[in-house]
């Protein structure tokens, strides 16, 4: 099963999944490594992978471990990757025969958390559409800003041998020569 969730999302998923219990799975360290095992994240961006154990520790901290950078940063809302602005990981659940995921994620099960809504998962296409959408507003101003400084070179180039600036019109100052007396206009 995948699912896709914000990280907003995260401690309270945390939350649900430290406090589920099945009939079978009462134990701590048992109900952990099926965490470890079966739930993987994954970053929509830039790929970072998180365990189900590094989730179970968002909601529940490990008493005398020094809290890893990717459990901070998720905590924090953030992707666990240093420089990433993704706010959306997929969620990969394995099967396992005594836990229904969507039981436990639908928040029907024996948690008090509000259930969060599930997003539907992006199609590969909606994926390609939004990189080409990215990379055009990556390279767009990179365009417009060659554009202008082009034009402001040629700008320059043109002043300097002595044209005009546009739209900026001098006064052209006229004189006239007064003829000397005696002398015809019309010579």
């Amino acid at each position: 099963m995948v699912r896709q969730e914000h990280l907003r999302n995260f401690p309270a998923l945390a939350a649900r999944l430290v406090g589920w219990r099945s009939d079978s799975l009462k134990d701590d360290a048992a109900w952990m490594a099926v965490l470890k095992d079966a739930l993987e994240a994954e970053c929509e961006v830039c790929g970072m992978r998180v365990t189900g154990e590094d989730l179970a520790r968002l909601a529940k901290p490990v008493p005398n471990l020094p809290e890893s950078p990717k459990v901070a940063r998720l905590r924090l809302g953030y992707c666990a990757r240093q420089g990433c602005d993704s706010y959306y990981y997929r969620l990969r659940f394995q099967p396992v025969s005594s836990v229904d995921w969507t039981v436990l994620l639908d928040g029907t099960g024996d948690s008090a958390v509000a259930p969060t809504p599930p997003r539907e998962v992006e199609q590969p296409s909606d994926r390609l559409k939004a990189a080409a959408m990215d990379s055009v507003r990556r390279v767009l101003p990179r365009i417009a800003i060659g554009v202008l400084v082009i034009g402001a070179l040629l700008f320059v180039r043109h002043w300097r041998r002595g044209g005009t600036v546009p739209l900026i019109r001098e006064p052209e100052k006229f004189q006239v020569e007064v003829p000397p007396t005696g002398v015809s206009p019309n010579r």
